[in-house]
């Protein structure tokens, strides 16, 4: 834990209203727009774990994450608040996305994206340490977001909660009387300071105490800062997650293998070589601090501190082996159960396989042997495989819903979503509940326990990840898999084909995709019905010059087009009629338009 600001920075920024000799509360209120840029830390004495931590960004595509030190770079003072909106070059702070059905919370992050935006009013307040006056950012609001249905929502608070991977905590937020916190999430002040330090970009010095990457390591010397292939796949295979992690550690714990690298200031990752598609990215990409020594460097966001073994080392083969008592565990999915006996040193590391493809396999005559070793600093399993009938009332991953078959978990890009063509949520989530939702769509996941998504492809950058990763339980089946932290459980529909737009419809010929609007391109008449299909349109429409169908459900008919309309292309009508799935129904504000045919 990084220590908390100075006094002396703090009575810089509130000037000679501060007071040191006891902290007295102004009378007048504070504006909604502090113009000088500042960074934030938070306080709450009662969580030692997170009390005076400062808030540090991870980047993530062109949005920046919200995390404690030491995970993530410094923000140094490049932060501002516009009329109550916290800001960061053309980033705003929004309440959006990864919501916790569990607890009822949602993850606070910047985007360039204007809804579901997080207002905040200053107010002052007294250092619980110092009892110097202090000005803190209290939550006002979390503001509606018209595209999800979401109604602005007034109080609540923003607290800290420990992120998918361990040792990161990030900022997140919890809506008023919250009856589902639990003692994982923080209740904190977000309090504002300045340090004065200037970005290494314009810096004209360097400090001697910033983190850098070792050049040697036992065994190991330092290549480069290395990305991630783009399409999503891993340079290395086998990761190891502990809270304390360094270089060193990693180096131990891939002994032997051909390269080590960690990333995201917690993870380690082991391989004999580098993937397909990866290469040397700028050292400035590598700029998260190692969570168990904040003078090294481990990483970043889709970039590995990448080491090699020395060429003298390169072929010889390190093995560590530890006799320890065994145990036995057993775990089923609907179809397909296994059985496997573990020997093992358990510690604050764990080790998982990642791999770029999932089988789900309905019988098996055959056996299959796996065996890993660590060092006795980590875990050391031996693990053998088989098939078996036992089962278990574990929550898991069904090898099929209905048309769908199990892909793999599947984790979602570092920007954007995996699946982004249609999205539900609900707290009566199941595989079965999102498989009829998105079938239409020849892929669906579930994630975070309540969410569904869909989609027509995945996205470049999405990739097959451990299925330990997909953990939380349906939150509407306890006994199902609804994905995890950033991963859907991943399902597909192989013989799906894509609905087109008919040619023609009785006397009507297809015209294109058109633009609506509330004022209606299509104003004569209208129906709506949960049947709705082409040939219903058509028929209601008759006799008009145009009929046009929307959003799946509703029909539109009329002799012209009101001002403002526009042709658009095709793909933007993708919605399927609610009646026909092969058939398209236009989409928000787009209406799929046939024109009667001439004579």
């Amino acid at each position: 834990m990084m220590p908390r600001p100075s006094s002396t920075l703090l009575l810089a920024l509130l000037g000679a209203v501060a007071s040191t000799l006891a902290c007295v509360i102004p009378d007048e209120p504070l504006s909604n727009n502090i113009t000088e840029k500042f960074q934030i830390f938070v306080q709450n004495p009662a969580f030692p774990i997170v009390h005076d931590s400062i808030m540090n960004f991870r980047p993530n595509g062109l949005d920046m994450h919200l995390v404690l030190r030491p995970a993530g770079q410094d923000t140094y003072d490049t932060i501002w608040l516009e009329n109550g909106f916290l800001r960061n070059d053309d980033r705003y702070a929004v309440i959006d996305l990864e919501f916790n059905p569990n607890d009822n919370t949602t993850k606070m992050f910047m985007t360039d994206r204007q809804y579901a935006t997080a207002l905040f009013q200053p107010v002052y307040g007294c250092d619980p340490d110092t009892d110097e006056l202090q000005i803190r950012l209290v939550l006002v609001s979390r503001l509606a977001d018209p595209d999800e249905g979401q109604a602005e929502e007034d109080g609540g608070q923003i607290g800290i909660q420990e992120a998918g991977y361990t040792g990161v905590y990030e900022f997140r937020y919890s809506p008023a009387n919250n009856s589902l916190l639990t003692d994982t999430w923080y209740t904190v002040n977000m309090v504002i300071f300045r340090d004065g330090v200037t970005p290494p970009a314009t810096s004209t010095t360097t400090s001697a105490s910033s983190p850098t990457s070792t050049a040697s390591i036992s065994d190991y010397d330092f290549v480069s800062c290395w990305a991630e292939p783009d399409d999503g796949s891993r340079t290395l295979t086998t990761v190891y997650s502990v809270t304390g992690m360094t270089n060193e550690i990693c180096a131990v714990d891939c002994a032997g293998s051909e390269y080590f690298g960690t990333q995201y200031s917690v993870e380690c990752w082991c391989g004999s070589s580098l993937g397909v598609g990866s290469y040397a990215a700028p050292s400035t990409d590598c700029n998260d601090v190692c969570s168990g020594n904040a003078t090294e460097i481990c990483g970043g966001g889709r970039r590995l501190s990448l080491y090699q073994l020395k060429s003298s080392n390169s072929s010889a083969t390190t093995t560590t082996s530890v006799a320890s008592p065994s145990s036995s565990t057993t775990s089923s999915s609907p179809s397909t159960t296994s059985s496997s006996t573990s020997s093992s040193i358990p510690s604050s590391t764990s080790s998982i396989t990642s791999s770029s493809s999932a089988t789900t396999s309905q019988s098996s005559t055959s056996t299959s042997t796996t065996s890993t070793t660590l060092s006795t600093s980590t875990l050391i399993t031996s693990t053998t495989a088989s098939t078996t009938s036992t089962t278990s009332t574990n929550p898991s991953g069904l090898p099929s819903v209905g048309v769908y078959s199990f892909v793999s978990c599947w984790a979602e890009p570092d920007d954007g979503r995996a699946l982004s063509a249609a999205f539900e949520g609900t707290e009566d989530m199941t595989l079965e509940t999102c498989a009829a939702f998105c079938s239409t769509y020849p892929y669906f996941g579930t994630e975070w326990s309540s969410e569904c998504w869909c989609g027509d492809e995945l996205t470049s950058g999405s990739a097959a990840a451990p299925l330990s990763d997909c953990d939380y339980a349906c939150a509407g089946d306890a006994t199902e898999i609804c994905g995890g932290s950033r991963r859907l459980s991943l399902y597909q529909n192989v013989d799906w084909t894509a609905p087109e737009d008919p040619s023609s419809i009785g006397s009507y010929e297809f015209y294109g995709c058109v633009t609506d609007s509330p004022a209606r391109t299509l104003t004569a008449n209208s129906l709506t019905s949960s049947a709705m299909t082409l040939e219903m349109c058509a028929t209601f429409c008759s006799g008009y010059e145009y009929f046009g169908a929307e959003w799946s459900v509703e029909c539109y008919c009329g002799n012209d087009f009101t001002a403002g309309a526009a042709l658009v292309d095709s793909s933007e009508c993708s919605m399927t009629c609610g009646g026909n799935s092969e058939e398209l129904c236009g989409a928000g504000d787009r209406l799929s338009v046939y024109q009667l045919a001439a004579v």
